[in-house]
């Protein structure tokens, strides 16, 4: 989970207890490093890859707001009530504040929302290398090089994105 922005945004590090990942990277100016934004990798395998695949998947979830940007995750088993409840109820609200710890925090005391993030886009992406995988590679704990990794068609039999919903709350 990264973000990359211009000069001046970065983690606040008095805040990195409101996390359960491991910070690969502080600073999130994407001139610099390579490119690697300011990181934190989950070190739980069912969150992505093959562990989210046999893991049936898992709901991905973020807040933006004017503390700063979150991000959770929910393996299929231990999805919050009221998330489940988004799908089937028409008045069901999402409650953050019930999920636990998130995964990730940037805090708007050294990475402000209003001045480093505006009309956000969704993108769904699968970065094969290049500027936003490139440079952090070796940091996810994946064998040889990414380049390497691309030659071989074995890595790529279970890839594959099955969304179920996106929901977004204003």
């Amino acid at each position: 989970m990264t973000l990359h922005t211009s000069s001046g945004c970065t983690l606040d590090t008095g805040l990195l207890k409101l996390k359960t990942s491991t910070i690969l990277s502080k600073n999130c100016d994407a001139a610099i490093n390579s490119n690697t934004g300011c990181a934190f990798l989950d070190s739980d395998k069912a969150s992505y890859g093959s562990g989210l695949n046999a893991a049936g998947g898992g709901v991905y979830s973020m807040l933006w707001d004017d503390d700063g940007i979150s991000i959770w995750f929910f393996p299929r088993s231990k999805i919050p009530a009221d998330i489940q409840d988004l799908k089937s109820k028409t008045n069901a609200t999402a409650d953050p504040s019930a999920w636990g710890t998130p995964k990730a925090h940037w805090a708007s005391s050294s990475c402000s929302t209003t001045q480093f993030f505006n009309s956000h886009s969704i993108v769904f992406d699968t970065t094969l290398c290049g500027d936003w995988a490139g440079a952090t590679y070796s940091s996810a704990g994946c064998p040889g090089t990414c380049a390497d990794r691309l030659k071989d068609p074995a890595n790529f039999k279970d890839a594959v994105w099955k969304i179920n919903s996106v929901t977004i709350f204003k």
